[in-house]
């Protein structure tokens, strides 16, 4: 029975089998269709909702109370911004050293930051899956949800309030000053300052400020920080224990020569003041150092010196004399370097006895040392001229020519340099031994009438040896009347008054140096020019002479000589206006220039006194022409001659 039941309850598994596989199929499938049907139509629903929500946000929706169901973004902007006014409603209270200071809230800025509430509100509902979404909407519309509010405020503008509120509350620090004088100072002391610090206020502020549950009135308590003066008690008075040790003389060097600046004027120069390091200390007022310094140029200034030549008793070039180089003081410069000294004074003061190296310029001389041995060799007499005189009262026997002639022997013109008469000769003194001499004054000559009057014989002498040379004439002047020691139109009178004068200049426009030798003894002056040749030539016109006045003789009478005797007191000269043309020509004939000097001669009339006796009727004296001055002052140009020939 057992085997049978066993037998027979596996044939009915055997024989059922094929039913239950058939019908499984058809419960998959209709389990699958109802889980779809029950899909669609949750689809179905979230697909209406978003419909009908589309842009506006869900139901159930709140910010901080306020359902914003169903509103679109301008509206929900509204609502929540109407809802968290409140956040921009209050007052940020800083203690400060001084009182309290508020800040609205309004100032900084603080309000709802609205955009992204609205924008979450929108999103509640709107991500997962359609089931989930449904599920979460129903719950949603049924018990709500809360977006959270957030704030907003502008730091910068925070950061600005309470930087404005230190700026009104700080305590500026006060320097120490200093009542400066090198005999003696007074030191007014610092006072420190407090200063708030703005960076942890304004921080504390914002802290405070960024919950959405912040009070109507937010309190922040300023710290302050001591602020040193710039200049420290400490600074002042260790300015004026160096200023003092800046006080002393300044010695200034140029190699072996020195110069000192003394202590007091030294002390003039001293201040105290702010330094270029932005520093306090003692200070140097440049200018006044400057126009001390400057005081000294007359004896650190040189002019610079030419070689010169050394001559043979023929007068020939044997050898060289060394120039030497020009100095010129830059008192800016020296001030600049003795400021420098002296600040270093201050912080060490071993080294006051250091000397200081001026400022200066060199120039070196026209005609240089190895210049000069260059063309020893090779200078030749170039040009020579020669003046007879006679010996008189007229040229202070003789001392009037020959004084200057000696100054001027030995004299060199560099190349391109300029020979200027008066500048090589200098102001006569009765020390160097002029003495008076004979001027021509309102016309008629004055044997003593002027101090040095005859040295216009030197002049004209040195003037002829020049023109013969071919040099560029760059002044010259004609006597008032033609005296006939001198070539006819070619005179060169020099003379001096008051601030006017005139002087005979000539430049040296060749490229080789030219060394003047002066020969005079009594009644004869020559000038020798040597230099290298060049190969001119120089030519002259003979004297066109033109407006011929002819001159007359006059015989006076006067008891103030011996009966019988007579004295010439002006020989007759004739007038007349002349014209003498030099042509110079270059060693291949080439004209280097063509100039013509021209001359106005006064018509002189002649005067002879003759003694008579006393008791016998004085003649009237003739009339003579009335002249106006011409030369005149320290040395007048002309002296009295010998009638001229008639041309």
């Amino acid at each position: 029975m057992t085997e049978g039941l066993r037998v027979q309850t596996e044939t009915v598994a055997a024989t059922a089998a094929p039913a239950n596989r058939r019908a499984w199929p058809r419960l998959v499938v209709g389990t699958l269709f109802g889980a779809l049907a029950a899909l669609a139509l949750t689809s179905g629903l979230v697909l209406a909702a978003d419909q009908q929500y589309a842009g506006r946000v869900l139901p159930g929706v709140r910010v901080a109370g306020t359902d914003l169901s169903g509103l679109d973004p301008d509206q929900a902007t509204q609502a929540v911004t109407a809802s968290l006014a409140g956040y921009g409603e209050g007052t940020i209270v800083v203690r400060t050293r001084v009182g309290v200071r508020e800040i609205p809230y309004a100032a900084i800025g603080r309000e709802p930051d609205v955009a992204p509430i609205v924008a979450a509100a929108l999103a509640v509902g709107r991500d997962g899956e359609p089931i989930d979404r449904l599920t979460t909407d129903v719950r949603n519309a049924l018990r709500g949800v809360d977006v959270a509010p957030a704030v907003r405020l502008d730091r910068a503008a925070l950061r600005a309030a309470i930087a404005a509120i230190a700026a009104e509350t700080d305590l500026a620090p006060v320097d120490a000053t200093v009542d400066y004088s090198p005999d003696g100072s007074t030191v007014t002391p610092a006072v420190p300052g407090e200063e708030m610090d703005v960076d942890a206020a304004a921080e504390a502020a914002a802290a405070a400020l960024s919950t959405t549950d912040a009070p109507d009135t937010v309190e922040v308590e300023a710290a302050y920080t001591p602020v040193e003066a710039e200049t420290t008690t400490q600074d002042a008075e260790a300015a004026v224990a160096a200023a003092g040790r800046m006080l002393g003389p300044v010695l200034l060097a140029d190699g072996k020569e020195k110069w000192t600046v003394t202590a007091k004027t030294v002390k003039t120069w001293i201040g105290l003041g702010t330094r270029p390091d932005g520093s306090f200390g003692p200070v140097v007022d440049l200018q006044k150092a400057a126009a001390s310094v400057a005081k000294l140029a007359p004896k650190i200034d040189r002019e610079a010196k030419s070689a010169t030549f050394l001559t043979g008793k023929d007068g020939k070039v044997v050898g060289v004399v060394a120039g030497k180089a020009g100095r010129t003081l830059d008192p800016a410069a020296t001030a600049a370097r003795v400021a420098a000294a002296l600040l270093a004074r201050a912080a060490d003061p071993a080294i006051a006895a250091a000397p200081v190296q001026i400022g200066s310029a060199s120039a070196e001389p026209v005609l240089t040392t190895e210049e000069a041995r260059r063309a020893a060799p090779l200078m030749k007499r170039i040009s020579t001229w020669t003046t007879k005189y006679e010996v008189s009262e007229r040229n202070g026997f003789a001392a009037n020519i020959t004084i200057p002639t000696l100054v001027i022997d030995g004299t060199v013109v560099g190349p391109g340099e300029e020979f200027d008469f008066w500048k090589v000769v200098g102001i006569p003194t009765v020390e160097q031994g002029y003495k008076a001499g004979g001027a021509i004054i309102n016309g008629r000559t004055e044997p003593t009438g002027a101090f040095a009057g005859g040295i216009c014989s030197c002049s004209t002498t040195l003037f002829n040896a020049a023109v013969r040379a071919g040099f560029e004439i760059l002044e010259r002047e004609a006597h008032y009347y033609y005296i006939s020691r001198y070539p006819l139109g070619l005179d060169a009178t020099v003379w001096l008054t008051g601030n006017s004068g005139r002087s005979m200049r000539w430049r040296n426009d060749t490229d080789y140096p030219v060394l003047i030798r002066g020969f005079a003894s009594p009644g004869v002056v020559r000038f020798d020019l040597y230099s290298v040749p060049t190969g001119r030539t120089v030519a002259f016109s003979k004297p066109v002479v033109t407006n011929y006045a002819k001159a007359t003789d006059v015989t006076q009478y006067t008891t103030s000589l011996s009966p019988g005797s007579s004295k010439r007191v002006e020989f007759p000269t004739d007038g007349m206006n002349t014209s003498v043309t030099r042509v110079v020509k270059d060693k291949d004939g080439k004209v280097i220039r063509t100039d013509t000097f021209a001359s106005r001669y006064a018509r002189v009339n002649g005067l002879l006194l003759i003694g008579k006796k006393k008791a016998a009727e004085a003649t009237p004296e003739p009339s003579i022409e009335d002249v106006p001055i011409v030369d005149g002052g320290v040395v007048p140009p002309d002296e009295g001659a010998t009638p001229p020939p008639v041309p």
